[in-house]
């Protein structure tokens, strides 16, 4: 190899090394930078299997994000039976993947959460109180608990009122 060709490896492998630092590039098991610059230009299957797994990691959270975020759209335009809707649709999305249980249940409560703020916003009480049910049948955070049934409530005497 040329000098020159010597010079501009090294400058390359500098570039990346600092490119590496200023997005500070680290993998989970915290590897050497060596290790990482070699992934970048000769993957290995280790380097393949993390990138496969996170496309479809992707593809699973964009099924269910997408219609998620449409009922977003429609909850904040005022058509909350639309929203409802979308909403209903990502929690089907969830429920028939083919993630395990465990992450069926984790990745269904944000879209519930919503679905409970649209039935609440377009008085339909009892869906509500179905929803607020399912929450706080999966174990949700202390403050979350304390949230729902507050919400609980509050939607029991709007009933008892009508």
């Amino acid at each position: 190899m040329s000098q020159k060709m010597k010079w501009i490896t090294v400058l390359g492998i500098t570039v990346c090394v600092l490119i590496g630092w200023q997005i500070k590039v680290q993998l989970a098991d915290d590897r050497s930078a060596l290790f990482q610059l070699r992934e970048i230009f000769f993957p290995t299957d280790y380097s393949k299997g993390m990138a496969q797994g996170l496309r479809e990691d992707l593809n699973r959270v964009s099924g269910y994000y997408l219609y998620e975020q449409r009922g977003d759209v429609f909850m904040k335009s005022g058509e909350y039976n639309k929203a409802i809707e979308e909403y209903k649709t990502a929690i089907q999305v969830i429920e028939n993947s083919s993630d395990s249980e465990e992450l069926k249940i984790f990745s269904q409560k944000m879209p519930r959460h919503y679905l409970l703020q649209a039935y609440e916003k377009a008085n339909r009480y009892p869906e509500a109180l179905e929803q607020i049910d399912w929450l706080l049948a999966h174990k949700p955070l202390p403050h979350v608990e304390k949230e729902l049934l507050t919400k609980k409530n509050e939607i029991l005497q709007k009933l008892n009122t009508q």
